[in-house]
C-alpha cells in the first residue's frame, strides 16, 4: 500500500507544483504590470512638471514683454509730447520771424521815403537816404560785434 499512496502523491505533488508555478508566472506578471504602472505615472509626473514648467518660462516671458510694451508706450507718449512742444515752439518762431519781417519792411519803407523840410525846394519829391544798424529796430539793444546793416 505504500506505493499506491505515493502514486497518490505524485499527482498530487505535480499538481501543487503546476499551481506554484502559474502562481510564480501570475506573480511575475503583476510585477511587471505594477513596474509598467509605476513607469507610466512617473513619466505622467515628469511630463506634467516639463510642461508646468515650460507654461512658467512662458508666463515669465510675457509679463517681460508686457512690461516692454509699457515701456514703449511710455517713451512713445513722451516723444509725442516733445514733438507737440517742439512744433509750438517753430510755429512761434515762425510767427516772431513774420512779424519782424513785416517790422523791417515797414521800417525801410519809412526811411527810404522821407520827405524834405517844407522850405526845401525838393519838398515834395521823395529821395532815398542810407541808414546803417547797429542795434536792433525793434528793441533798440545794442549788442558787441553787431553786424552794420544798410537799409536803403
Amino acid at each position: 500500500m505504500i506505493e499506491p499512496q505515493s502514486t497518490n502523491q505524485t499527482p498530487q505533488w505535480f499538481s501543487l507544483e503546476q499551481h506554484r508555478l502559474q502562481l510564480g508566472r501570475v506573480l511575475q506578471l503583476c510585477a511587471q504590470v505594477s513596474q509598467q504602472q509605476e513607469m507610466s505615472l512617473q513619466n505622467a509626473i515628469l511630463s506634467n512638471l516639463l510642461t508646468t514648467d515650460a507654461l512658467l518660462r512662458n508666463v515669465e516671458e510675457v509679463v517681460r514683454m508686457r512690461l516692454e510694451l509699457q515701456r514703449i508706450r511710455e517713451n512713445q507718449e513722451t516723444s509725442r509730447h516733445a514733438w507737440d512742444q517742439l512744433l509750438q515752439l517753430v510755429v512761434l518762431v515762425y510767427e516772431m520771424n513774420e512779424a519782424l519781417v513785416r517790422m523791417i519792411a515797414t521800417l525801410q519803407q519809412e526811411m527810404n521815403s522821407h520827405v524834405s523840410g517844407p522850405g526845401d525846394e525838393a519838398s515834395s519829391v521823395a529821395r532815398p537816404c542810407a541808414l546803417h544798424l547797429t542795434a536792433c529796430p525793434i528793441c533798440g539793444a545794442v549788442k558787441d560785434d553787431a553786424i552794420e546793416t544798410q537799409f536803403i
